[in-house]
This record gives structure tokens, sequence and C-alpha cells, in this order.
């Protein structure tokens, strides 16, 4: 499996998944499922981009041949307090919205998969500052050039 470290990347890895799932969304959910299965699945494709993610991405000092555990979401506790918080405040504002229009019940799919989300890197936080995971120093990079001789 391969691993992406730099933040271009990653935020390359991003772009590239809302590209995606928008085409995905509205050109092929949409117009060959009904309506409650389309919701579903452009949920479980948010949830397989976001969970591929942090399968994928490594942090500073972290490993690059294990995998992950099951339960790390992101490098550092900060961080995934930081993405689970964002995910929760999504999660009530969907809530919010769904109180108001109770007939949508794709707001309800949307929310049970931020409310997910926002579990899993919120539990993610709490175990990596009860259990810090061990780093590694990294690699010194090899020189581009050659130095000339005199």
């Amino acid at each position: 499996m391969f691993r992406i470290r730099k933040t271009r990347w990653k935020v390359a890895y991003f772009a590239a998944s809302l590209i995606l799932l928008n085409v995905l969304d509205s050109y092929l959910v949409a117009r060959f499922l009904p309506d409650p299965l389309a919701s579903i699945v452009a949920n479980l494709l948010t949830l397989t981009f976001v969970l591929g993610a942090a399968r994928t991405f490594r942090g500073q000092g972290e490993p690059l041949k294990p995998p992950r555990v099951w339960w790390r979401g992101s490098a550092r506790p900060t961080a995934s307090f930081v993405i689970g918080g964002l995910w929760a405040a999504d999660a009530v504002a969907t809530i919010v919205v769904f109180a108001l229009q109770p007939t949508a019940y794709y707001l309800a799919v949307g929310a049970a998969t931020y409310v997910i989300l926002a579990v899993f890197f919120i539990n993610s936080a709490g175990r990596l500052q009860r259990f810090p995971q061990p780093t590694v120093p990294d690699p010194i990079p090899a020189p581009r050039f050659k130095p000339i001789k005199r």
C-alpha cells in the first residue's frame, strides 16, 4: 500500500476526492439509483475516501512500512481533535437543518455519516494522548546534486 507524506499530495488527494465524489454523486449515483439508495451510496463513498486518507497519510516521524492500527485517524492527537471537531460541527449543523426539514431523509443519512467520522477521529485523539506512538527519525535525504570537485 502506498503512503502519502507530503502536504501537497494530501491536498491533491482531497481535491481529487471532492471532484470524484461530485462526479459520482451528481452524474452516476443520482441518475441510476433510487433516491434513498443514492444518498446511502454517496455517504458510503465519503466514508471510503476519508477513511482511505486516514489509512494512507503519514505524519512527520511516523513509520512508513507498518500499517496504522485500526483506531488511528491521524499522526497527532491535536490533528485528530480538530478533524473530529469539524466533523462533529458538520453533524450538528446537518441535524439542525434536518430538524427544520424532517422530510429530507438524506440529511439524516449525512448526519449519521458525520457522527461516525467525528467519533472515529475523537476516539483516535483520546487514544493517541493515552498511548503515544513511537516515532522514527526521518532519514536524511540523499543530495540531489554532486558536489563540485576543485
